[in-house]
């Protein structure tokens, strides 16, 4: 434990090179009265008070995105009145969204790894309060793996237990930050079926590397191949994760691809996805939606890109086992054949599919230009 002891929990603390627009997160040990309320609002910065919402335990509040002040001012001005609102009522934390590292923060990160069994936040419900305290907490007190642990293993479990209350799936393409540190938290050699499963699913390829990919394959193609498969996204993600770009994990990769074209229960989506992807290809509409065929031909770009033929065939060939492949696939299948001198082979797999007889002149035509 640090040598120094505060109040409560601050992060954010001290002076950072911020830039438009902070935001802020005050979590009260009991919610203060109405008056009390009313009068801590009214003392925060004039620029603070753009957004001002209570909840349960919570004042969240912040400037809006043309923020223009003293950014020490500010600082100094917010750590006064985090002090005057524990005096108020008493803080367990206060958050102020920013990059700030002084003491204060450096002590409440290290007290969050020494001490989470003991905090409020280890009983805290899981909602919408909760997640903004967990972003910033854990992902600033478990920056890296080896902050995980370093962790006493009591420590490391609490946390571990409370974060997996939270739905982590990846958002926009990116892993959601929570993901990565159950991945790190986790004590791997108890992990069940189901927990690996659901690490693999949200953290992707940092949870088949963390927890082997034969345990993890072993995991996931259970789930792919059973009633527990999940919704189609789901199954989708389990196949992204062993798919590092240039060094995918091929023989994991085709199992669970046949497995899931193979699942009875997830038919319908996935005969809905490909028809849906394919209908809005042809009017040169974003696909709006993932399929298992446009997986596999997206993934197949980044070989196009960089004149990797051979990887970016395999997915293209894999794309065809799917009953909608967009044109694309074709177009690129078949440049990338002839890039390997293996035309003749490849034109004569698409003749096969119904959707390259359907387009086929427009297919060729692309393909010659």
């Amino acid at each position: 434990m640090p040598k120094e002891s505060y109040p409560f929990l601050f992060f954010g603390q001290g002076l950072a090179k911020s830039r438009k627009g902070l935001e802020c997160l005050a979590w009260f040990v009991t919610l203060p009265d109405a008056v009390t309320r009313e009068r801590l609002q009214h003392m925060l910065p004039d620029v603070m008070r753009h957004v001002c919402a209570w909840g349960e335990h919570t004042l969240h509040f912040g400037s809006d995105d043309a923020l223009d002040a003293d950014w020490g001012t500010l600082c100094a001005a917010l750590e006064a009145w985090a002090i005057d609102a524990h005096a108020a009522s008493p803080l367990i934390a206060f958050v102020k969204a920013d990059a700030g590292r002084g003491r204060w923060d450096k002590w409440s990160r290290q007290v969050v790894r020494d001490r989470f069994s003991e905090l409020a936040l280890a009983a805290a419900p899981v909602n919408v309060e909760t997640r903004m305290l967990a972003e910033t907490l854990i992902v600033g007190a478990v920056a890296e793996e080896k902050d995980a642990q370093a962790m006493a293993s009591e420590q490391r479990q609490s946390m571990w237990r409370w974060l997996s209350g939270f739905e982590t799936p990846p958002k926009y393409g990116a892993t959601d930050p929570l993901a990565n540190r159950l991945v790190w938290l986790a004590d791997r050699a108890k992990l069940t079926d189901a927990e690996i499963d659901r690490l693999v699913c949200d953290a992707g390829t940092i949870a088949v590397s963390a927890i082997g990919a034969e345990r993890a394959f072993a995991a996931c193609l259970a789930r792919q191949q059973s009633a527990d498969v999940g919704s189609l996204k789901r199954a989708l993600q389990r196949i992204a994760a062993f798919a590092r770009p240039f060094s995918e994990q091929w023989p994991e990769v085709t199992a669970l691809l046949e497995a899931l074209a193979r699942n009875q229960l997830l038919e319908a989506e996935i005969e809905e996805a490909e028809r849906t992807v394919y209908e809005r290809s042809l009017r040169g509409e974003a696909p709006k939606l993932l399929s298992a065929s446009l997986l596999c031909s997206g993934l197949a770009f980044n070989g196009m890109m960089h004149r990797r033929h051979d990887q970016a065939l395999r997915w293209l060939q894999l794309s065809l086992r799917f009953s909608h492949p967009p044109p694309k696939a074709f177009i690129d299948l078949l440049v990338a054949a002839r890039a390997l001198g293996v035309s003749a082979d490849m034109l004569a797999l698409c003749e096969t599919h119904p959707r390259f007889q359907e387009n086929r002149a427009a297919i060729m035509k692309a393909v010659s230009t």
